[in-house]
Formats: structure tokens, sequence, C-alpha cells
């Protein structure tokens, strides 16, 4: 995807950190901007997911990768 403005990785991390990266990358976007967050902890889809609900962002994109790991593209 071209369009995405932002690429993090929080592999290794547990709760909260994939949360406070995830905080710290929408302040630096734009209303509409597009990044992808790559988190491999038991609960990091779900808290991306209620973070985005919350604060009305959008996922466009979750994939499943082979090494355990989670890819999630937001849109701000």
């Amino acid at each position: 995807m071209s369009d995405i403005k932002k690429d993090i990785s929080v592999v290794g991390t547990s709760c909260p950190v994939p949360l406070i990266k995830l905080s710290q990358a929408v302040r630096e976007l734009q209303k509409g901007d597009m990044f992808k967050i790559i988190g491999d902890d038991p609960i990091f889809e779900r808290g991306v997911s209620e973070f985005c609900e919350v604060n009305e962002h959008s996922i466009s994109d979750i994939s499943h990768n082979h090494d355990g790991s989670i890819e999630i593209i937001i849109e701000v």
C-alpha cells in the first residue's frame, strides 16, 4: 500500500507499550492518513481494535502472519 504514511513495529513488546506507541503515532498523523502497526502480543489485536473504536479511527485491514505477528492498517 503506497498510501501508508507510517509503519511501526511493536513486536516483542506487551501491553501497554503497543497502545502507547499507537497513541504517539496517531498524534503525528493527520485525519485520513493511513499507517501500519505490527505486533505479536496475545491481546494486541483486541487492544488496537478497542483503541480505534474509542478514538474513532478505522481499521482497513488485519493480516495474521505465519510468525505469529499481526499487521493492522489503520486510517486516522
